[in-house]
Formats: C-alpha cells, structure tokens, sequence
C-alpha cells in the first residue's frame, strides 16, 4: 500500500508541475501579445505635404476638389514624410507663395555695363539659375496662375527691354537666315538643347522697328512666337507717359498692338514694360483701351527693377506694379544669394498647377480670388 501510495502521490504531483507550466505558457504568450505595437492608422485620402518639415503633419484647406499631391519620387500620396525626406530633388519644400524672379535686361553684347550684359555672361546666368534650381515660364502662365515646373523647383521669368539687335539678330549664310548663335535667342535656343526641361520661355519688349534689322522684323516676330516665346509693348517710341494725355497715352500703347495684328492677326499681346519706370496718376488707359480701332488691354505693368514679385497667390499681389530684377552681376549676386540663405521665402512649386501648397502659417497671406477653383494644401 505504502508502494502504491507513493506511486500516486508521484502522479499527482507531475500532474500539478503540467499545470503550473501550461499556465505559464498562456502567461508568456499573452505577455508577448500586449507587447505588440498597435495597429497603424490607414492614411488619409488626402495627405501631407512631401518633404513638410516640423512634424511632418499637414492640414488641408481645399476650394474645390479635396485632391492631396500625386505620387512622386516613389512616396504615395498621403503617406506621412518625415522632416526633409520627402522627393524633391532640390530638397526644397514647397511654398507658392513665395517670391518669383522677373529678370529685367536690356543690351547684350561685347560688353558690361550698367544697361548691357555681355554675350558670354548671359549664358553664365543660364548656366547658374540651372544649376541652382530654376526653370522659366513665360510671364503669362505666372500671371494667369498656371505655373509648370516640377516639384521642388522654382519659376524665374526673362524679359528683354528695347528690342535690340543683340538680343536678336539673323545672320544671312547660303542664301538662307539663320539665328546669330551670339544672340540671347541663339544662346537661349542653343541651351535648350543642352537642357530641355529649362525651358525657352522669355518676354521681349520691343521698340519699332524692332531688333536692329528693320528689314527683318516681320519674320523675328513670327520666329518668337513660333517658338513659345513673347513679345510684350514698351510704347511706339519709348515715351515718358507719365507726361502724355489720355489719348497720347492710347496711340504710345496701341500702337504696338496695332503694328504686331497686322503681322500675327491672331497674337495677343498682354504685358507692358514701362518707359523709364513712370506712370501717370492715372493709368486706366494703359491697362486698357482702343487705338485706330484695335482694342489692347494688358494683363501687367511691369516697372524697371527694385526686387523679386509677389506670388500671384499673394493677396498683396498686384499685377499693375510688378517689380523686377536687374540682369546685372551685383543684383544677380544679391538676389540669388538672398535666396539660397533664405530657401524659404523662394517660391518653389509642387509640381501640379491645380494645388496650391503653402505652409500653414502663410494660410494668412492666400488670395481668394488667385486660389479660387484650385486646392489648397497646407502643412505645418
């Protein structure tokens, strides 16, 4: 008896050690369980801004279609970027509302001066807004809102004052015309193929007859347009308007217009650059009007240096003072420089012209009328 006992108290005891250890087991496992990250969040439909510092959370503030950005870089929509990850390629975040270039130049040729920027360091200045990541767009699509150049890059806008030979100037070789490749068009012309995705894109405010070959001037027009460039009224004869009558004021301005339907019926020009910088008190009749019978109305005035332009976004914007730069070594030197200390305050693009990508704490500055019937995105 003593035997068996001995036999059953055994039993029961490895029955109690299985015990203990299976619920140590359940014990360990459901340890093992609580310790589990939770679950993630799905994203959602629309989120933050690529490469949105801080954070990296972003808030949305649409007119309109409540589209986020698309896909870019690898990164999908919506998906939380950290602080500098996102896929620019300049590693520049967004902000259109910051400030646009107008570069302002006058001669080109042989040599440097106040008013005239030699032909090889024009194509420097190429070669330096290039590199340091800029892309032209025509002064138009600036103005209508329409900026097209990829994310993380910033639009700059040339324009030419006067309408001189080095600008443009055809050379006759075979019998042929051809574009003197010293020219700002031949070297604009000739960087783009070098450089496709910098575009073309230049305003040039002509006097008339423009460009120095009055036999040729016909033809440079059409050459301009035909190649995405635009021409844009600087008066009939350079002419202080802030000293001429409303009907003096109308023949300066028309006059263009009228000269330019003849040879492009269809071109509209849109933009002036003022003489000398100087407006009347009043300037109703330069923004719009009709001479000899051919409306012209102008989008823009454009005035003779100073600084960058405001945003279009910019509920400060005005489009009948917009300032420019001079396409001189010291201003290019001061305004460049000011941009890479101050990335911030470049407008640099998102990369789709229908959203509108700002930081939060800009939401302030937003016109209503500029953003209407696009989305809005912020970011903090």
């Amino acid at each position: 008896m003593r035997r068996y006992r001995l036999v059953i108290n055994l039993l029961i005891l490895l029955a109690f050690l299985s015990g203990v250890s299976l619920i140590s087991g359940k014990i360990y496992e459901g340890f093992k369980e609580g310790s589990r990250a939770p679950a993630l969040p799905q994203p959602a439909a629309a989120g933050p801004v690529p490469g949105a510092g801080g954070n990296g959370e972003a808030v949305q503030v649409t007119n309109g279609s409540p589209n986020g950005l698309p896909a870019a870089g690898g990164v999908q929509a919506g998906n939380s970027l950290e602080a500098g990850n996102g896929p620019s390629p300049t590693g520049l975040r967004p902000n259109e509302l910051g400030k646009v270039m107008i570069l302002e130049y006058h001669l080109i040729g042989d040599k440097e001066d106040r008013w005239e920027r030699r032909y090889d360091n024009f194509r420097q200045d190429l070669e330096r807004l290039y590199r340091e990541g800029y892309r032209l767009i025509s002064l138009v699509d600036y103005l209508e809102n329409n900026i097209r150049v990829p994310a993380g890059y910033t639009p700059v806008i040339l324009t030419f004052d006067d309408g001189s030979r080095g600008q443009f100037n055809f050379l006759e070789k075979d019998g042929q015309l051809v574009v003197d490749p010293k020219s700002a068009v031949g070297i604009l012309l000739d960087f783009a193929k070098e450089h496709p995705d910098f575009g073309t894109a230049a305003t040039f405010y002509t006097l008339f007859p423009p460009f120095g070959q009055p036999k040729y001037w016909k033809e440079k027009v059409r050459f301009l347009v035909e190649h995405g460039m635009d021409i844009g009224n600087h008066t009939l004869s350079h002419s202080n308007l802030g000293k001429l009558s409303p009907a003096e004021i109308a023949r300066e301005v028309g006059g263009p217009v009228k000269l330019l339907k003849e040879v492009l019926p269809t071109y509209e020009v849109k933009t002036l650059a003022l003489p000398y910088g100087l407006l009347p008190k009043d300037d109703s009749a330069i923004r719009a009007g009709t001479y000899a019978g051919v409306p012209y109305r102008n989008l823009a005035i454009l005035l003779v240096g100073a600084e960058p332009a405001r945003s279009v976004n910019d509920r400060l914007f005005n489009p009948y003072r917009l300032p420019r730069v001079q396409a001189i070594s010291s201003e290019l030197d001061r305004w460049l420089g000011y941009f890479a200390r101050h990335p911030e305050e470049r407008y640099v693009s998102d990369g789709d012209p229908s959203v509108i990508t700002i930081p939060e704490k800009l939401k302030g500055q937003l016109n209503a009328a500029a953003t209407a019937g696009k989305t809005v995105q912020t970011y903090r």
